[in-house]
């Protein structure tokens, strides 16, 4: 049976009536699927503290000026015939 549960607390609230009793014992099985989806949700809210954090970093701009380079070079190949 798969049923839909809103988490509060430490409270799991069913989002539909089951036929168990009272007091009975149950195992939920949380799917990784699930799991991912919510880590995944991120907020711009997150972003904030590292916004602009390389601005005017003299090394973040010497990395990417020699990742530029390297992506421009001509290595050509060998072939052979």
């Amino acid at each position: 049976m798969k049923i839909k549960a809103i988490k509060q607390g430490n409270t799991l609230q069913l989002l539909q009536e089951i036929s168990l009793d009272d007091g009975q014992e149950v195992i939920i099985d949380i799917s990784d699927m699930e799991l991912n989806k919510s880590k995944s949700l991120i907020k711009w809210e997150d972003f904030q503290d590292v916004i602009g954090a390389w601005k005017d970093d003299e090394e973040i701009t010497e990395i990417f000026a020699s990742i530029a380079e390297e992506r421009h070079q001509d290595t050509g190949r060998e072939i052979e015939f």
